[in-house]
């Protein structure tokens, strides 16, 4: 009786750490999204086909519900592989770990009841050292198998009774933990199987692919020494190309340095022919500057002259006036001579009377409109022009003033012009058909010439 509690205690104690594989799993750790797959499923080492199963994203606690589909081999960096869909709805990166979990089991298999076999003594317990029957795998999903409570036994009339019961619950519950432990021994016996063959299968494909790598190493290094030889010949052309470019290059800039040695000296050869002929039109504009000043400072001692000597005649007028009038106060005038008879007559060689000095003295001489010469010509009065009246060319600018304020008070508008050289002074605003009349009245107060100018 202890052995057969001991063997139940013992399929208990290994059938229960099987069992929490779907009931209250929990595993955290990164993830891959290589699952070729549609909808939110998942690839996972051992747990269940079909076996629905919580996703949490650590980081951000977001929470889908997956479907295990396949099986992957166990790998020390990862501990499930899911959908592409499942690892962009759950924001996840190759950093990020999730948290794998179900609260509730899975629904159990259907069985059917068990049959109870005839009341038999018990049997001698085998060794514990004995191994069960090893039954081959059978490549087929992992079902959970629940057993089957037997109902309570009813209440006995004697002792010997209720223990005969007793033994054959306990046989039919030893068998059916011995057919649990065989179907789960041949669950961890397919699983490890298929471990072998994804292990078998991945050395494959990474013999493979280390084949294909050395493949493709092989090929690199083939076209990275291609690639080499290809650069050293275009690198030699590319010399080749340099020198005679360099070549070309000094020949060119040679010429160019003829061509601007020669523009140079051309330039400068009309630079200078240039500079010679700007200093021949100076020579001349100067020549030429000079002559006009000189025909200026010409006419402007002419007038000077002229304006001088008219000065000079008024004063001797003036003087002689004034001399006259002296004699004429200084000797008064003889008492009328006798009446002569009429038959006095006069000697024809007699002179005649002269003229009395002092009368003589005080009638001033008055100046004639023949007397003013107009520079160039008189206009024609009916021409429309308006002029202006040029009187004189001075030295000095009190001189200018002085016939200025004559002009002025003869009643014209008049001003001053500087030329440079001479001051000359301007009578403005004289139509055409007012010049004679302007002539004259300049004439009046001693300007004797006139030039015309128009506005």
């Amino acid at each position: 009786m202890k052995q057969v509690l001991l063997a139940l205690l013992a399929v208990f104690l290994f059938v229960t750490p099987v069992m929490a594989q779907v009931g209250g799993f929990s595993q955290t750790g990164k993830v891959t999204h290589d699952l070729d797959a549609d909808g939110f499923t998942m690839a996972h080492p051992s747990l269940p086909l079909n076996t629905k199963v919580q996703v949490v994203n650590t980081l951000t606690r977001k929470e889908i519900e997956v479907t295990v589909i396949r099986r992957i081999a166990a790998s020390g960096t990862k501990i499930a592989d899911i959908s592409p869909s499942a690892w962009i709805e759950l924001g996840l990166t190759s950093n990020t770990e999730v948290r794998i979990y179900t609260n509730t089991p899975a629904p159990p298999a259907v069985q059917p009841p068990v049959t109870q076999p005839p009341i038999v003594p018990p049997p001698v317990a085998q060794p514990s050292n004995v191994p069960p029957a090893i039954v081959q795998p059978v490549e087929k999903p992992v079902e959970p198998t629940v057993v089957q409570q037997a109902p309570p036994p009813p209440p006995a009339s004697d002792s010997s009774e209720t223990l005969a019961q007793l033994t054959a619950r306990l046989l039919d519950t030893t068998e059916t933990m011995t057919q649990l432990n065989a179907r789960l021994l041949e669950a961890l016996m397919e699983r490890d199987a298929r471990e072998r063959q994804n292990a078998a299968l991945a050395a494959r494909e990474n013999q493979e692919t280390t084949e294909s790598l050395a493949q493709l190493t092989s090929r690199l290094l083939d076209a990275i020494m291609e690639r080499d030889a290809r650069e050293r010949e275009e690198a030699a052309h590319t010399a080749r190309e340099n020198q005679e470019n360099t070549e070309t290059l000094a020949q060119l800039t040679n010429r160019l340095l003829d061509a601007l040695i020669e523009r140079e000296a051309r330039d400068i050869e009309e630079a200078r022919i240039a500079r010679e002929r700007e200093e021949a039109l100076r020579l001349a504009k100067e020549r030429e500057e000079e002559a006009r000043l000189a025909r200026e400072r010409d006419e402007a001692a002419r007038i000077a002259r002229e304006r001088d000597e008219a000065e000079r005649i008024a004063k001797e007028r003036e003087e002689a006036a004034r001399i006259a009038r002296e004699m004429a106060n200084a000797n008064p005038p003889p008492p009328p001579p006798p009446t002569a008879t009429a038959n006095q007559q006069t000697s024809p060689t007699q002179p005649p009377a002269q003229a009395n000095p002092a009368s003589a003295a005080n009638s001033t001489p008055q100046v004639q409109p023949m007397d003013l010469n107009i520079i160039p010509r008189l206009p024609d009065p009916n021409n429309g022009k308006v002029y202006y009246l040029q009187i004189g060319a001075f030295s000095t600018i009190e001189s200018a003033m002085d016939v200025s304020q004559r002009v002025i008070n003869a009643g014209f508008d008049a001003f001053l012009e500087f030329n440079g050289f001479a001051y000359r002074v301007l009578v403005k605003d004289i139509p055409s058909s007012l010049v004679y009349s302007a002539a004259q009245k300049l004439n009046t107060i001693g300007i004797r010439e006139i030039w015309l100018r128009e506005r």
